[in-house]
């Protein structure tokens, strides 16, 4: 499934790709591609898992083995027109006026703290009116108000926005996005707020290519803070962290497979030939961990061949060592 499909279709036709094309013959076949691509990886087609060239990249490579080259180089060119579509395409417009009082009113109080965009410092909610949300920042004396459109425009947009790094650019990029202008001054507020209630709807699951991603950049960013600037985030973090919804795929994998090398691993690891570290409680059988020595999302048989039994320390050393 491709999310924004009308949207894509649109800009195909509108920036006459198609027409006179050597990748393909109509804007239909563009579609075809990024159906065929979404069949191939098992995931939807959206801006959670495209939306830059570093996301183009790594599908490719998710994509080899199971296509030719010829073939994954035309689908390359359908994900760049969908990633170009969504620097262009208003698709915040869509979701206008979904965001309002009486939905705000449904997942805050008058009183609530919410971080900010950049989570250092934190605001109280202090008032819904029709057309705003009135807040008071901790640190300062002077109360501010977020309209709900801006609010509504910074949501909607997310999925476009997130890879951008500076606060103030995605609420700029978000308000432009929905015909709409904003001061400095509550930009990172704008964003605090509509990160907080996508967060509180559980908005639309993430993938977990796309969480492990964020957390990893997160844990980079983390590394070139000072002890000094890590304690005092610290000092404004909730204790207690936000819950988000992850969607996966799996692959459906053959039992008989995982039978046959556990078999024949004889309760050992398959890599430093030690006993495995551990019986399981359930029935007492050795815990080892299957493997695949060429992984199943790169096109790796789920064969006895591809498979060897590993101990938890070397198939974790297997993936990140």
């Amino acid at each position: 499934m491709i999310k924004y499909e009308e949207e894509y279709m649109d800009f195909i036709r509108a920036n006459g790709v198609g027409k006179n094309d050597l990748i393909a013959s109509s804007p239909k076949s563009y579609v075809s591609y990024l159906n065929s691509i979404s069949d191939d990886i098992s995931e939807d087609i959206s801006p959670e898992i495209l939306s830059t060239e570093d996301d183009i990249i790594s599908i490719a490579e998710r994509l080899i083995g199971k296509r030719s080259k010829k073939t994954i180089g035309n689908y390359k060119s359908a994900m760049r027109q969908y990633v170009k579509m969504l620097t262009v395409v208003k698709l915040g417009e869509r979701e206008s006026s979904i965001i309002d009082r009486r939905e705000t009113e449904k997942y805050f109080e008058v009183g609530d703290e919410v971080l900010t965009g950049g989570y250092s410092k934190k605001f109280r909610i202090t008032e819904f009116t029709e057309k705003t949300l009135n807040i008071q920042p901790v640190e300062a004396k002077t109360a501010m108000k977020l309209y709900y459109e801006q609010i509504n425009a910074v949501y909607s947009s997310f999925d476009i926005i997130e890879e951008i790094k500076d606060i103030g650019l995605k609420v700029n990029k978000a308000l432009e996005l929905n015909n709409l202008r904003g001061e400095t001054s509550t930009e990172t507020y704008l964003y605090g707020m509509a990160r907080e209630l996508r967060t509180r709807r559980k908005a639309e699951p993430i993938s977990l290519v796309i969480w492990e991603k964020f957390h990893n950049k997160n844990l980079e960013e983390s590394k070139k803070l000072t002890k000094e600037e890590r304690l005092k985030r610290l000092s404004n973090a909730s204790k207690k962290p936000e819950t988000i919804t992850v969607s996966v795929s799996l692959f459906r994998r053959n039992a008989d497979v995982v039978t046959e090398v556990l078999d024949r691993a004889k309760g050992e690891c398959e890599n430093c030939n030690r006993p495995a570290p551990f019986l399981r409680a359930k029935d007492s059988t050795p815990f080892l961990e299957i493997h695949h020595k060429v992984p199943l999302s790169k096109g790796g048989e789920d064969t006895v061949e591809n498979a060897v039994a590993l101990c938890p320390n070397c198939h974790r050393k297997a993936h990140y060592g």
